[in-house]
């Protein structure tokens, strides 16, 4: 039982983070759509982008999400996104339809 009670505080605690992940994710995509300058670099320089962020907020993702999004090459945010999306792993869309609750 007590093992148990640890492997779900686990699961929850990555389960928030994948969250957070999510999230800030958006926010970076939302940030390229609203901003050229920033969908540029987003796409020129991915590793770039997320460290200097947008409008002096940084982007709280990850390390292995910013590893993903780094690899990901594109002429233009449409495929951007495509790619993005194709790197998220199903638990954290999971995540992201839960976050409203």
């Amino acid at each position: 039982m007590f093992n148990r009670s640890i492997s779900s505080y686990d699961e929850m605690k990555s389960g928030h983070a994948a969250q957070k992940d999510y999230q800030d994710s958006c926010k970076m995509l939302a940030a390229a759509v609203i901003n050229k300058h920033f969908r540029k670099q987003l796409l020129d320089n991915p590793e770039k982008a997320l460290e200097t962020g947008f409008g002096g907020q940084s982007f709280q993702i990850g390390l292995e999400m910013k590893e993903k999004i780094g690899t990901i090459r594109a002429n233009d945010l449409s495929d951007f996104a495509f790619q993005f999306t194709q790197q998220m792993e199903p638990s954290t869309l999971m995540v992201s339809s839960y976050a409203g609750d």
